[in-house]
């Protein structure tokens, strides 16, 4: 295990100068493009300078920016912190980090990166100074270099990471995402369980309610009653025929009845 953190750690290392050396190569790279040379578009030639909105700002950031670094000044080195304190950004941090603490100033790799770093601004300062109509036609110095045009190409390309990304997780997500939007969410859901499952659904049962049930029991029940009554009412009606006779014989008829009805106990007697 202690073998494998350090291991690890000497990675680390390596990975963190390297990236010291590439990030003052590719700032000092732009300092030039930037600064030096002639403009090489039309609206550049026109450019005037900026507002003091925006310059005053930037001075403050760069004076800051190069003084920033004595915040965190190690202890006895070249007598600077009894000038900024030492660890003072390390101490600051220190109740917010887990397991923060002073480390131990090494003046080996502390010097190492700073000669790294400005190598590297030598050496980019070197092929972009000296390739000045290169850098003014657009295309880079190194990208025109048959011993690191592959290199720019790879970089250039942030080393192919979003092809890798947009085809391994991009593209698949979106395709995914479309599936799920197109089949599933419309053409499934919204067509088939909502036009054909729900609506037609609905609009079956409500067509048996509305014809067969509605139309055919309700209004034949309703329709039936009503000509039944219109049958008896019509054949009654006939009784009625407005002579003082008819009724007469009526009453005397249902007298009849009424005597013979109470009679009826009496002769089963």
């Amino acid at each position: 295990g202690l073998v494998d953190n350090k291991l690890g750690g000497y990675i680390a290392l390596a990975v963190l100068i390297a990236a010291a050396g590439m990030t003052a190569f590719y700032m000092w790279r732009q300092i030039v493009l930037v600064f030096h040379g002639g403009p090489r578009t039309e609206a550049a030639d026109h450019a005037v300078e900026s507002a003091p909105s925006m310059t005053i700002p930037l001075i403050i950031l760069g004076v800051l920016s190069v003084v920033a670094g004595f915040m965190n000044t190690p202890s006895d080195v070249l007598g600077l912190d009894r000038i900024f304190g030492a660890h003072r950004f390390t101490d600051w941090l220190t109740p917010s980090i887990a397991h923060a603490h002073v480390s131990v100033f090494q003046p080996l790799i502390a010097i190492g990166a700073l000669l790294i770093a400005v190598g590297a601004m030598i050496l980019a300062n070197r092929i972009y100074t000296r390739h000045t109509r290169i850098i003014e036609t657009g295309r880079d110095p190194l990208q025109v270099s048959q011993s690191f045009g592959a290199i720019w190409t790879v970089a250039n390309a942030r080393m192919y990471w979003d092809q890798f990304y947009g085809r391994v997780f991009e593209q698949p997500f979106n395709r995914a995402a479309a599936f799920l939007s197109d089949r599933v969410d419309w053409a499934f859901l919204h067509d088939y369980v909502h036009d054909t499952v729900i609506k037609k659904g609905f609009d079956s049962i409500g067509t048996l309610l509305s014809k067969p049930v509605d139309t055919g029991i309700i209004d034949g029940t309703v329709n039936g009653i009503g000509r039944v009554a219109q049958w008896i009412s019509g054949g009654m009606r006939r009784v009625q025929t407005g002579y003082v006779r008819t009724y007469a014989i009526s009453l005397l008829l249902g007298v009849v009845l009424v005597i013979i009805v109470l009679l009826l106990p009496l002769l089963n007697r």
